[in-house]
C-alpha cells in the first residue's frame, strides 16, 4: 500500500483497484513531520503562479527524503517545465490526463521503486495486531470477523495508522480525508468527523472489537491507540460500555 502526498491539488478520486492511499496538505509542516509514511508526492503548479515556491518545497522534500515527486504543471512553460526535471522530479504530469490514468502510471512507477513487500495491500498496525485491507476498505483482527467500511471511514483509519498513538487534530483529518477547498467551520469539521468515528465504532463493537482503540484526545483530536485490549477472550461476552466522541 502507497502513501501519496498530494499539495496544492484540487480533490481527485482514486480508483479503489490500485494499491494507493491520498493524503491532501495545505500545511508544509504537516506534509514533512509525515515524510517518513509518505511513498510519494504530487505537487500541483497552477496557471499564473510563481513556480518558486513550489521548486523549494521540492528542494525541502529532496533534503529530507529521496521520494519521488510528480509535478502537475498547468502553466505550460518549457523553462519552467525543464527547470522542474533538473531539480528532481520524476515526471511532469499533463493536467489534461484524467484521474485513473494520472494514478495508473504514478502506481506504476511506485512498483518499479519500492519492493514488493510494501505492495502487500494488508497492512498490520504495531502492537495490536489490527489489519487494514485496502483492497476490501475492511479493518479486522486474526480470527475475528472481517469490518467492512465505508471510502472516507476506511480513509481516516488508514490515516491514524500513518502515526500510531499520536494525535492528529482535527484540521489534519478534515484536509486529509475531505480535501475540500470551501472555507468550513471548525465546529462543522469536528461534527462531521465526531459523526464517522460514531459509526466506526460501533461497527467495531458489533464484531467484538474494542471501540476504544480509536481514542478521543479532547479539544485536539483522535488517535489510533494500539495498546488496548482488542478483543473479549470469548466472542461475544461482555460490554465495552460507551466511548467519548
Amino acid at each position: 500500500m502507497y502513501n501519496l502526498a498530494t499539495v496544492n491539488t484540487e480533490e481527485y478520486s482514486i480508483p479503489d483497484s490500485l494499491n494507493l492511499r491520498g493524503f491532501n496538505f495545505s500545511d508544509e509542516k504537516h506534509l514533512f513531520h509525515q515524510l517518513d509514511h509518505i511513498h510519494g508526492v504530487i505537487i500541483r503548479q497552477k496557471k499564473g503562479k510563481d513556480p518558486s515556491s513550489n521548486f523549494e518545497l521540492m528542494l525541502s522534500i529532496k533534503r529530507h527524503s529521496s521520494l519521488p515527486i510528480w509535478i502537475i504543471d498547468e502553466t505550460e512553460n518549457r523553462v519552467n517545465r525543464k527547470l522542474t526535471i533538473e531539480l528532481g522530479a520524476i515526471g511532469v504530469l499533463d493536467p489534461k490526463f484524467s484521474d485513473e490514468e494520472m494514478f495508473v502510471l504514478i502506481k506504476n512507477t511506485m512498483d518499479l521503486i519500492y519492493p514488493k513487500a510494501l505492495q502487500n495491500s494488508v497492512k498490520k498496525t504495531t502492537t495490536n495486531n489490527l489489519q487494514l485491507n485496502a483492497q476490501n476498505q475492511s479493518i479486522k483482527v486474526p480470527n475475528q470477523t472481517e469490518v467492512s467500511l465505508t471510502n472516507l471511514e476506511y480513509k481516516l483509519l488508514a490515516l491514524l495508522d500513518t502515526r500510531v498513538n499520536q494525535a492528529f487534530t482535527y484540521e489534519n483529518i478534515y484536509s486529509s480525508i475531505w480535501n475540500s477547498k470551501k472555507e468550513t467551520e471548525l465546529s462543522e469539521k469536528k461534527y462531521r468527523i465526531a459523526n464517522m468515528i460514531f459509526h466506526i465504532r460501533n461497527k467495531l463493537k458489533q464484531h467484538d472489537i474494542n471501540p476504544n482503540v480509536l481514542r478521543t484526545v479532547r479539544s485536539v483530536g483522535y488517535l489510533l491507540d494500539t495498546n488496548v485490549k482488542i478483543i473479549h477472550n470469548e466472542r461475544g461476552g461482555g460490554n465495552w460500555g460507551t466511548t467519548n466522541m
